[in-house]
């Protein structure tokens, strides 16, 4: 019972087996209709490893999983007693309760992909950086980490699109097509590339754990820059939405974003 854990989990959140009224499933989401909504403990859903966004719409609780949803729910089904019903056919299914602006005629709703951190730090918001190009989101979604040590590593297969001059920044597409620009610290660019040394060139194709770049960390505390460094989907536009984990700190290579 590879999901048994994440399935008592939900179960106990929306208040119990005898609260579940209904339970359907679509590309990547469980929907419940429930008796009593006092009973649900929305802080403990968003707090379940493997739930990645809780959406209240249409009278329903809807649990983001992804792609391993059909069988969570048929975990769930079974140790709650539940009838398995029919899954809904929702090939859009909206991330929030908004237009979704993104042209996906042509992309497959069903693809989730994941995004592994570049460096090892501590997770912040990225509407809490100081630095408002990235805090309102107009490069795109994404991530930030204070680094604790001065590596930058490829996050994911892909091929090196952009290097700044000043040796901050690097851009990379993935294999899967996400547009993605790592920039190491807030206003990086007054160092003129001072502290960091290139190690990918524009052009280099590059493999997941593959070092890109490395930065003075030390050195750049002390000169006085904010090493705070932005991890941004840069096309989020063509995806319903970019997921960031609920840790607080992460490891190279640990697991830092969905795309959906």
């Amino acid at each position: 019972m590879k999901y048994e854990k994440l399935s008592k989990e939900i179960i106990a959140a929306v208040g119990g087996r005898n609260n579940i009224v209904s339970l359907v499933h679509c590309a990547t989401r469980l929907r419940f209709t429930l008796k009593d909504k006092e009973k649900v403990n929305e802080e403990k859903i968003n707090s379940i490893k493997g739930v990645l966004l809780l959406v209240k719409k249409e009278g329903q609780y809807q649990l983001v999983i992804g792609r391993e949803v059909h069988d969570v729910y048929l975990e769930i089904a079974e140790i709650a007693g539940i009838r398995e019903e029919q899954a809904i056919i929702d090939v859009n299914e909206p991330i929030q309760e908004k237009e979704v602006k993104a042209d996906i005629k042509n992309k497959d709703k069903n693809e989730i992909k994941s995004l592994l951190s570049p460096l090892d730090g501590e997770l912040i918001d990225l509407g809490k950086v100081d630095d408002e190009t990235f805090s309102s989101q107009v490069m795109g979604k994404g991530i930030a980490v204070i680094p604790k040590t001065g590596k930058v590593y490829a996050p994911d297969d892909g091929i090196v699109s952009a290097v700044f001059t000043t040796k901050h920044a690097l851009g990379l597409t993935t294999d899967s097509g996400i547009k993605l620009l790592i920039h190491v610290g807030i206003d990086t660019v007054k160092l003129e590339g001072k502290y960091f040394k290139e190690i990918a060139k524009k052009g280099d194709r590059v493999y997941k754990g593959d070092l890109l770049l490395e930065f003075e960390l030390e050195k750049m505390k002390e000169s006085g820059v904010d090493p705070t460094t932005m991890i941004v989907v840069i096309n989020s536009d063509d995806y319903l939405e970019v997921l960031p984990v609920k840790e607080k700190e992460v490891r190279v290579l640990d697991m830092l974003l969905t795309v959906i």
